[in-house]
């Protein structure tokens, strides 16, 4: 098996951009993980998946590019009194990982 580095997040309301870097000494695919933490007000539990991609077979050394592309739908969560999708606006967090508890990039951003 191999390890992965991440780094060079960039994150916006639309889309989460990451570097995953192969640094082990054997080729291998990584699936990363996009969480975010909604603003407190919101209620919601501290990390929501919102996405995840397999990237291609890396050698050692070699780096992708991975695109988590977000939509309202995404910042929002439901009014139980409006019966609807409501987006939420104020500072979200973003954590990148192999797996809610293993994060290994954070960011955040602004609605």
């Amino acid at each position: 098996y191999t390890t992965f580095k991440y780094s060079n997040l960039h994150a916006s309301d639309t889309e989460v951009t990451i570097d995953v870097t192969n640094t082990g000494k054997f080729a291998g695919a990584d699936i990363p993980q996009l969480y975010l933490g909604f603003p407190p007000a919101s209620g919601e539990p501290p990390k929501l998946l919102k996405g995840f991609h397999k990237t291609a077979v890396l050698t050692p050394g070699a780096k992708a590019s991975v695109t988590f592309s977000l939509s309202e739908r995404d910042l929002s969560i439901w009014d139980t009194t409006k019966h609807g999708w409501v987006k939420q606006s104020g500072t979200f967090q973003v954590f990148v990982g192999a797996s809610s508890e293993d994060t290994r990039a954070t960011g955040s951003f602004e609605v």
